[in-house]
């Protein structure tokens, strides 16, 4: 049903430290999922112990290691500085030699989670090398991305490796604790691991996992597959089960995926009313919300953050709630259904209305959850890109959320939730404050991961948990969507017509990306020169793009070196935005503008 998993090309050691009795460590330059290969003679009988670890608590191996990754209550000093406080968790495999000349060995009865391999072998075995094997779904590469912020280029090569990472026939959150396909994180980054790698058949394979968990009420689980685990406990998380069908349909063209599920996904709708808080119609209880929002201070814990966010859950239930419904709608509309779009539609406003009246303060313009805390960025952002803020009162929402990104100079104080609400939502309204964040070197920001020296993606802003976890990865998409400005309209399936419309931002001064749809391939990339702007755009064939140009004016665009409003294949819009629209069909174009 989908991509094999497979074993990729071992990874050589960058740095080796001999330990002493016995014992070596090596580290191979980058976080993996796999094992190690190891090849060793000896005497038979003789044992060899392979160690894996993320992040040991061994300040030879890791000199700048934070103090509270020290802090131990293990008495085994062998197991302790070979210990990564961070997952609580060991991950070792064994093996005797049958003697008899060199020997090699890896274990394929599960796969770790690691940067840092430690081997331990008896007196007279002597261990000629040790290799980590990368192990994941083979999946194609379907995308690229690259610019002139090297901050932006590690970040994109950090997503990647971590969503690899994490792709062994199911989306899973990490590949050292878990090792399980949690919803949310899945449908946070799946666009973003669309934009990169070929996805259409391990996510519509992964969507019957997810339908297989269902109830007799409709109720889905947290994780799939599953054997139960929080099975009807949340809105949140198995949302999944309509954001990922919608985005195999609007990226793919697969309509198959939302007819398939489309009955369990009404059944989900209705069973988050089986939460509703007493005598609060449409208020969606909830065990998951904004999940790891950070505090804007490290501590010397590095615990520098809220696992359930300080302002509560019911917010966050009830607003996937609508946007489950909303969605729900949409679908039903392309399904031809409309008298059930009407009845989605109809049932979304009641929620939306019920959201406003509990979570709505009309005289600051703000929202609270349902405890009192401060002013909160995912519990605005979340209702303002959902779409539940009343339109008269937008504008003034929208000034609260940016003047507090503002007076936190540019620092996110979002967990994956309101993470993922906060990039697709600035970046259309706020495009430079956008890019600072993207690349925001001080804590909490994706910068600050660089800074620290990651290789793939932390699961919490201090690092202080797994540092191997995909919901972060959205910022590639970002890149893609609005940077490159690759996007694609729902309304024209499988980018049948889609939107070419960067972000000439910040420090940039070139971004190249390209992304096979299904119609070929879909290039963008640009390039500024002072005031002059050069963009350059592949549309394949059967296809066609509306292009936005950022220019002064319309007046002096060239196209392939003509005026652009009479080269063949180019249709003037108008201008919106500071950039002209154009309407091109497929071909190569290359427009040059004054900014």
């Amino acid at each position: 049903m989908m991509p094999p998993v497979r074993c990729f090309a071992p990874i050589a050691p960058v740095k080796t430290f001999d330990k002493g009795n016995g014992r070596t460590a090596y580290d191979i330059g980058r976080n993996i999922a796999g094992w190690a290969r190891v090849r060793v003679s000896g005497p038979a009988g003789a044992r060899v112990l392979v160690e894996y670890c993320e992040l040991p608590s061994d300040p030879e191996l890791v000199p700048d290691i934070h103090p509270s990754k020290m802090k131990f209550k293990i008495g085994d000093p062998d197991y302790a500085s070979f210990y990564d406080k961070s997952i609580n968790i060991r991950q070792q495999n064994g093996y005797i030699l049958k003697g008899g000349g060199p020997e090699t060995f890896e274990c394929r009865f599960s796969y770790k989670g690691f940067q840092y391999i430690r081997v331990t072998a008896d007196e007279g075995v002597t261990v000629e090398r040790v290799e980590g094997v990368p192990v994941h779904t083979d999946v194609a590469d379907a995308g690229s991305f690259v610019c002139s912020n090297e901050t932006v280029n590690r970040l994109q090569q950090m997503s990647r490796a971590t969503l690899l990472n994490n792709i062994h026939s199911i989306p899973t959150d990490c590949p050292h604790r878990e090792k399980q396909g949690w919803t949310a994180d899945t449908y946070m980054t799946d666009q973003t691991a669309i934009y990169n790698f070929d996805m259409a058949a391990f996510y519509a394979k992964w969507a019957t996992d997810l339908a297989g968990t269902a109830d007799r009420n409709g109720g889905l689980c947290t994780v799939a597959p599953s054997t139960g685990y929080d099975q009807s406990i949340s809105t949140v998380w198995p949302a999944a089960i309509v954001f990922v069908p919608w985005d195999l349909l609007c990226y793919y063209g697969d309509r198959r995926v939302v007819e398939r599920h489309y009955e369990t996904m009404k059944r989900f709708a209705e069973s988050s009313l089986l939460r509703q808080a007493d005598g609060k119609p449409e208020i969606i209880r909830e065990v998951l919300g904004d999940w790891v929002s950070p505090h804007m201070t490290l501590s010397d814990t590095l615990q520098s953050y809220e696992m359930a966010p300080p302002e509560g859950l019911t917010l966050y239930g009830t607003a996937s709630h609508y946007r489950v419904v909303k969605y729900l709608a949409g679908i039903a509309r392309y399904l031809d259904r409309p008298q059930e779009a009407e009845r989605m539609d109809a049932w979304a406003a009641r929620i939306a209305e019920s959201f406003n009246r509990e979570f709505f303060d009309p005289a600051t313009k703000t929202y609270h959850g349902d405890k009192p805390t401060p002013y909160r960025q995912a519990a605005n952002v979340v209702p303002l890109e959902y779409g539940i803020v009343p339109q008269s009162d937008r504008d003034a929402v929208q000034r609260n959320l940016i003047s507090d990104l503002q007076k936190y100079d540019g620092r996110i104080g979002t967990g994956f939730v309101g993470t993922m609400a906060l990039m697709d939502l600035l970046p259309q309204v706020d495009p430079e404050l956008a890019y600072r964040l993207a690349t925001q070197p001080a804590y909490p920001g994706w910068g600050f991961m660089v800074a620290n020296g990651a290789n793939t993606m932390w699961e919490t802003w201090d690092g202080s948990a797994s540092r191997n976890h995909p919901p972060f990865c959205l910022i590639s998409g970002y890149f893609y969507k609005y940077l490159a400005g690759i996007r694609c309209v729902s309304e024209y399936p499988g980018f049948k017509r889609f939107v070419i419309d960067p972000s000439v931002v910040g420090d940039l001064t070139f971004v190249e990306a390209w992304h096979d749809s299904m119609y070929g391939r879909i290039e963008s990339g640009w390039k500024r020169d002072g005031e002059r702007l050069t963009l350059d755009v592949t549309v394949p064939v059967n296809t066609s793009a509306v292009v936005h140009v950022p220019a002064a004016s319309a007046e002096g665009i060239t196209e392939s070196g003509r005026p652009a409003a009479e080269a063949p294949g180019v249709r003037f819009l108008r201008m919106e935005n500071g950039k002209a629209l154009y309407e091109v069909v497929s071909g190569t174009y290359r427009f040059q503008s004054s900014i």
